[in-house]
């Protein structure tokens, strides 16, 4: 009978190290699966933000009016296309 609880013990201990492991597997899943639909989200709008400063630089090549010209250069410096 001690063998059997013995035996018993060590089946318990094992699911529940397995438990426990899948329990973190899946934690870490989630947070990874969280991280990179930031990184897309981040992705998407910082190509709609080089559509946005593309389209201006075709409508004002080389000069347009001041406030046209502020933007896209805050644009650039969102962008990190020039330094501060």
């Amino acid at each position: 009978m001690s063998d059997q609880r013995t035996k018993a013990r060590v089946v318990v201990s094992e699911f529940q190290s397995a438990s426990r492991t899948k329990f973190e597997a899946e934690r870490d899943f989630t947070r990874a699966h969280d991280q990179l639909g930031r990184l897309i989200d981040d992705l998407i709008f910082e190509n709609e933000e080089l559509r946005k400063l593309a389209q201006m630089e075709r409508a004002h090549p080389v000069d347009g009016p001041r406030e046209v010209i502020d933007k896209m250069n805050n644009l650039r410096r969102k962008l990190g296309l020039v330094m501060p």
